[in-house]
């Protein structure tokens, strides 16, 4: 694909500090429109990066965007990656996909059935150690991994999801373990 014309669902942190500020740098991304529940967040995001604003869902959803960058919180992952699916839209998520490992794996297989690509948000997995400790795992060379040991340096505090449930760093980092073992 020679360019992209992109919607953002979701206008949080990640969203205004990394992803639309690396977006507009990039000569082949058109940034279609963002979105989010908070409307004076999307409004300020729209304004900001001169890009267009849709009012709900529905109206990305029947964009000319033929993908979509998903940054809202993990718990809305599962049925928001599954609406722009079905809607014919490419899919790049935050992590992580799904709060469980079924799920994942439902949104990956619908994905493929529509012939459409999902990727999740995985920075961590082009840097060079990560990329060595995946090659030598996948080769044998050693074993697979028993222990992780993490430190969270965010700001904002533990993340917890909508149901007010701590997710800790554990729950939050995990899924850079998954990547290692090739899980989605």
């Amino acid at each position: 694909m020679d360019s992209v014309n992109i919607a953002v669902i979701g206008c949080g942190w990640v969203c205004e500090k990394v992803h639309l500020p690396a977006l507009a740098l990039d000569p082949r991304v058109h940034i279609a429109g963002v979105y989010a529940s908070v409307d004076v967040r999307t409004a300020e995001l729209a304004e900001r990066f001169s890009v267009p604003r849709f009012n709900d869902l529905d109206a990305l959803l029947k964009s000319d965007a033929n993908a979509v960058l998903i940054t809202t919180p993990p718990t809305s992952h599962y049925n928001v990656i599954k609406s722009c699916l079905l809607a014919g839209k490419n899919v790049v998520c935050e992590k992580p996909l799904a709060l469980a490992h079924a799920d994942a794996i439902d949104v990956v297989k619908l994905a493929d059935d529509l012939n459409l690509t999902i990727q999740r948000c995985m920075s961590n997995r082009h840097r060079p150690d990560v990329a060595l400790m995946k090659d030598l795992v996948g080769r044998g060379a050693i074993d697979r991994p028993q222990s992780l040991r993490a430190t969270w340096f965010k700001g904002q505090g533990i993340p917890r999801t909508s149901r007010g449930l701590e997710c800790g760093v554990i729950w939050h980092l995990r899924v850079h373990g998954d990547a290692l073992r090739g899980r989605p």
